[in-house]
């Protein structure tokens, strides 16, 4: 998130992202104190419980995943999130061209924060 990160293009066909991001401020606290963290927690919980149950066969789900896709399927979450079977990755435009890899764009920050320090 720093501002004097190298500027680069992560991501892969249309999922690119530009860095750095120029984000002024971010910080940590506690759940305990912000009822909004603790219902963002508890969603994101859900909506991923829910999603990963569909890569589980229905015979091999969980009581309560067949009762969370029970209760959420067709909701419009579950389509902003999770794509239709029925689109292709050329369809959905994510079968194109990949630019710098995440992961190298972050050792490579690591490695000249180390760098830096010696």
């Amino acid at each position: 998130m720093s501002k004097e990160a190298p500027p680069d293009v992560i991501g892969y066909d249309r999922r690119l992202m530009t860095f750095p991001i120029g984000i002024k401020e971010t910080f940590f606290e506690s759940s305990e104190k912000f009822a909004g963290l603790q219902l963002a927690d508890v969603l994101a919980g859900i909506v991923t419980e829910c999603l990963t149950s569909k890569l589980v066969p229905k015979d091999e789900r969980t009581n309560f995943q067949h009762e969370l896709w029970n209760r959420f399927h067709g909701w419009d979450i579950a389509e902003h999130i999770w794509p239709e079977e029925k689109y292709s990755p050329s369809e959905l435009g994510t079968d194109g061209p990949a630019a710098t890899d995440g992961m190298v764009y972050m050792e490579e920050i690591l490695r000249a924060a180390q760098l830096g320090k010696k």
